[in-house]
């Protein structure tokens, strides 16, 4: 790709240059690192990823840069005057915004993860942007949620079959700034009412 080409399509040469270095590093350590029968080669002229590689690259992003997830600040939440489209980053406490250049911009969806924050005049933008689902968080994020179990005596606790254990629905905040997600259901802490509450399932034949 030369750098008219690169121009027509709304992209900078020289970043498009660095990514072909980068990718071409990655290869490179993968090849000497992993124990492939076959070595990766560099393809030129890659499809587009499916929908199924877009969602994975997406959970990469997470599970590489959770610190760097920001929330979109409801307006109906807050006591302050929020200004339209603010986000709520764990580094900063300024809001930050979507840029206007972003896909996401018109979306705005309640979770992203960023890969920067670039200051235009009196805003702090967020840049390169991937949309977050936020039931991922408590699977690849997880040491930046905070569970919380409920009484074992009020909220009986259930067998879940698919992983053979005694869970509960445990409350579910992200990072230090305690952002709500939804309830998950969490495996019951080891002690003796975990036993206790197994046996009460086991012996009257509980399914669920």
């Amino acid at each position: 790709m030369n750098p008219k080409e690169c121009e027509n399509l709304g992209l900078r040469y020289k970043a498009v240059t660095e990514i072909r270095k980068m990718r071409r590093q990655l290869v490179n350590l993968i090849n000497t690192s992993c124990n492939l029968k076959k070595e990766i080669t560099i393809d030129t002229k890659l499809e587009p990823p499916t929908d199924e590689q877009a969602r994975l690259l997406r959970q990469i992003l997470i599970a590489c840069l959770p610190n760097q997830i920001a929330k979109r600040v409801d307006q109906s939440e807050s006591d302050e005057v929020v200004p339209k489209g603010a986000y709520q980053c764990q580094l900063l406490e300024e809001y930050c915004f979507i840029d206007s250049s972003s896909m996401l911009y018109q979306d705005q969806p309640d979770f992203v993860v960023y890969q920067e924050i670039v200051q235009f005049n009196s805003k702090k933008c967020l840049q390169n942007l991937s949309m977050v689902d936020p039931e991922w968080l408590t699977q690849l994020a997880e040491p930046y949620c905070n569970f919380v179990m409920p009484d074992p005596e009020k909220d009986m606790p259930t067998f879940d079959q698919s992983i053979g254990k005694v869970v509960q629905n445990a409350t579910v905040t992200f990072g230090e700034r305690r952002w709500p997600l939804k309830a998950v259901k969490r495996q019951m802490p080891i002690n003796i009412l975990h036993y206790k509450h197994f046996a009460r399932l086991f012996l009257g034949g509980h399914k669920q």
